[in-house]
């Protein structure tokens, strides 16, 4: 019996090519696109979780009621404060060098490394993590005060085929460190990443647990609790012990801001400042997976339309088949064999396509490389979302064709009255509503990232290089070093910071002569800075461009939002004494004004600025070069370098890179939804091709009778389009307002945004409807060209 159920399915199948390619097809792009979208949020919500205890860890932030704050606080937490509350098991610090810019040099004989990531951590850290030891002792791995474990790659890198168990590497600063253990290689699900985890002891700050609450907010915080402790509890005590270590005032200050952060949320959850590295986004998550919903939709879709549209015409064969004494359920089985059938030839297809795609979709995004073969759950999500597709996408037919009387359906023209394309035209509709709102979507996304890209943003950062001066032995050079590389024609400026002006993180509190206090974000500068990056300066101009290194300390420069917020007015705020809350703390007076710029993520509106000058901050020198022959002039800066740097590697980029990279999930977005319409678009097009089709099949006589009787070749055309283009107007009409509503929500999440423009949404519903006339015309065209007489001996 099954036997028969294949061979007539198959036969079925073979008849009518058109109509298996086009639902074999379709439902293999709705597969492959679901399926690589499902391996991509698996993956996302797995950070973190290879951990063996991830549920009791949580990371101690600062952080208001909003959510917005900051992810590191101070070392003290832990030493005044933690490590004093019974229900909290192991807590550690994390200072990650060069957090705030510049690189650490690493050595090993005669070679020389500068571009790792290098943590500093307590010795607790294996007790809380669960990162695979190849080599060391979990215990007391990291107890010595000069203390490193590598990772195994680098391991291979800095000592080939030797053993690095007992071999010594030196920093910048002239520690040494000893290699006392080796990690496997980190999990990519991890929401930080190291290559060397060096022992607290060794931090180049001395004892830092000497450090008061008020200072040193650049160390992340972890703790893991006892499985049974309340976290509030925790809070609560943690809250009462901030008056034994901090003056009352301050400590009022502190209460409640402090939050208890679960490990596994902060990859999809956290979007705060001083992050260890750049999290994603939960409501992407949210996103891709209603566009692996939608896409399978119209892959399904696409299925129903043809099936019931073809169904009619095997009317017959039910009647015979009942009149035999067939039965409904064999019926719809026989039928939703059929489904089956190119449900797995659409299976097969989809992973070829998931090879094919995989190279573009990891070259757009973070997606990753996808092997179906290696991963057995995943192989058996995507067999079983098969079997899923093909029952539900053939069942509607089956019942259909199954429910039909047989005396009805042996009638000669019982297929010529579907009454059931309302039904259809519903299905097109919701295909093309979907398709639309994903190329409206892009349409937005992309204007938006052009006008991040294209804003101005009060300051230069074309050709602009960045170079990394953040070492020991490098810094006291730097202006040997700028000076060098000035001297050369093709060179316009170039001047020291601290951080990089596109995205200035860190923050402090200044005091005023008032004795009132304000929260200001600051960079240190020299005086180069707003002359190279074409800043302008409203007051102070002379006086800060004067100022010689003697000169620099405790002399401040604001932006006009700082004074805002203060209540000065330009001129008024000259001279006035200020105090910035680190280094030296003595009152020092604002020498300059100078217009607002944004200085982060244009996410974020415009926030009050102090600019310093502290050359021992300095991390970075950048050099504003001329636009022609620029491999050159990098030649020679990296002349200079070798000459003045020694054996520290040269490495540059660009300013305007390091600006773009702060929109990469966005870049990544737009990108993936290009790709997402044009799929989504194209099985939307498969099944409009497949209905043409069919249309001008089941209208054949009627065309031959109308063109006997003079209709034209561009009427017969107007005819078999009209249906189908109001069925794409329909879509645009009822898509418009939706997309319009989300991409309103999705650009409130910039400060600064783009306006959306009719034109935005008028284009794709007009690529749209030019790409289904296009489908439908080369059927209407076909028929409209057919000789009359052909046509007229149809049945």
């Amino acid at each position: 019996m099954i036997r028969n159920y294949l061979k007539v399915a198959l036969r079925n199948l073979y008849k009518k090519k058109l109509y298996t390619i086009i639902n074999a097809f379709g439902l293999a792009l709705g597969l492959s696109i679901s399926f690589i979208i499902y391996s991509w949020v698996t993956n996302e919500l797995s950070y973190d979780q290879f951990h063996k205890d991830y549920k009791n860890i949580y990371r101690l932030i600062e952080a208001d009621e909003s959510g917005s704050g900051y992810a590191s606080i101070s070392p003290a937490a832990k030493t005044a404060l933690l490590e004093k509350i019974p229900e909290v098991e192991y807590s550690i610090r994390i200072f990650k060098s060069g957090f705030l810019g510049g690189k650490t040099k690493v050595a090993y004989g005669n070679k020389v490394f500068t571009n790792d990531n290098i943590y500093y951590t307590d010795p607790e850290f294996f007790q809380i993590f669960s990162f695979q030891i190849l080599e060391g002792n979990p215990e007391s791995i990291l107890d010595k005060p000069n203390a490193v474990v590598i990772t195994e790659k680098t391991a291979k890198k800095y000592f080939g085929d030797e053993d690095p168990l007992g071999k010594t590497l030196i920093l910048s600063d002239r520690k040494q460190l000893e290699v006392t253990g080796i990690l496997k290689n980190l999990s990519k699900q991890s929401h930080f990443h190291f290559d060397l985890l060096v022992s607290m002891g060794s931090h180049p700050w001395g004892d830092i647990s000497k450090i008061d609450m008020g200072s040193a907010y650049v160390f992340h915080t972890y703790l893991k609790v006892y499985p049974d402790a309340s976290l509030p509890v925790i809070l609560n005590k943690f809250n009462k012990l901030i008056y034994e270590v901090v003056s009352e005032d301050y400590a009022s200050d502190l209460i409640n801001v402090f939050k208890l952060q679960p490990l596994a949320d902060i990859h999809l959850k956290s979007d705060l400042r001083m992050e260890l590295e750049a999290n994603n986004d939960m409501k992407y998550i949210y996103l891709f997976s209603t566009i692996a919903l939608l896409v399978i939709f119209i892959a399904g879709i696409n299925y129903i339309n043809l099936a019931t549209a073809y169904s009619f015409d095997r009317a017959k064969e039910v009647g015979v088949r009942k009149v035999l004494g067939a039965l409904k359920k064999q019926l719809m089985f026989q039928y939703l064999s059929e489904s089956l059938i190119i449900s797995f030839i659409a299976l097969i297809l989809a992973i070829f396509l998931i090879e094919l795609l995989q190279p573009l979709l990891t070259s757009l995004s973070d997606i990753g490389d996808i092997r179906i073969y290696q991963n057995v759950s995943l192989f058996l999500v995507l067999i079983v979302l098969t079997v899923l597709i093909g029952l539900i996408a053939g069942f509607f037919p089956s019942l259909i064709l199954s429910s039909l009387h047989p005396i009805q359906s042996l009638k000669s023209n019982f297929n010529k009255t579907d009454r059931r394309g309302g039904m259809r035209k519903v299905l097109v509709i919701f295909q093309f509503s979907i398709s639309i709102l994903l190329i409206l979507s892009t349409v937005i996304i992309y204007q938006q990232l052009q006008f991040l890209q294209k804003k101005k943003l009060g300051y230069t950062k074309d050709h602009v290089l960045i170079l990394h001066i953040g070492y020991p032995d490098l810094k006291n050079k730097h202006d040997v070093l700028k000076n060098a590389i000035l001297s050369d024609e093709r060179i316009i400026n170039a001047t020291a910071v601290s951080q990089l002006p596109a995205n200035i993180i860190t923050g402090e509190y200044i005091d005023t002569p008032d004795g009132e206090k304000y929260g200001v974000f600051f960079i240190s500068i020299d005086n180069d800075f707003f002359n190279t990056l074409d800043v302008p300066v409203i007051i102070g101009e002379d006086r800060i461009g004067s100022l010689t290194p003697e000169q620099y300390q405790n002399k401040f420069v604001l932006n006009q939002t700082a004074l805002k917020e203060i209540g000065w007015k330009n001129e008024e705020a000259i001279d006035k004494k200020i105090v910035i809350r680190h280094g030296n703390m003595q009152p020092g007076p604002i020498i300059g004004i100078v217009e607002d710029f944004n200085f982060q993520s244009l996410h974020h509106s415009l926030g009050p600025l102090v600019f310093e000058f502290v050359p021992e901050s300095y991390e970075y020198l950048l050099v504003k070069v001329k636009a022609d022959n620029i491999p050159l002039t990098i030649d020679y800066i990296q002349s200079q370098w070798h000459n003045i740097a020694g054996d520290i590697p040269f490495d540059y980029s660009f300013l305007d890179s390091e600006y773009d990279s702060l929109y990469k999930a966005e870049m990544q977005t737009g990108k993936l939804f290009i790709v997402f319409a044009i799929i989504a678009t194209l099985i939307a097009m498969l099944g409009l091709f497949g209905l043409s089709s069919y249309a001008a099949f089941k209208r054949t006589k009627e065309m031959g009778i109308r063109k006997v009787f003079g209709a034209s070749g561009l009427s017969i055309i107007k005819l078999l389009s009209k249906d189908f283009t109001l069925l794409v107007v329909l879509a645009f009409v009822i898509t418009t307002p939706i997309a319009y509503y989300f991409m309103k929500k999705w650009l409130q999440a910039f400060a600064y945004r783009t306006e959306i423009h009719p034109l935005y949404i008028i284009l794709p519903g007009c690529f749209v409807l030019v790409l289904a006339l296009i489908t439908v015309g080369y059927h209407s065209m076909k028929a409209a060209g057919t000789n009359p007489v052909k046509t007229l001996r149809y049945e």
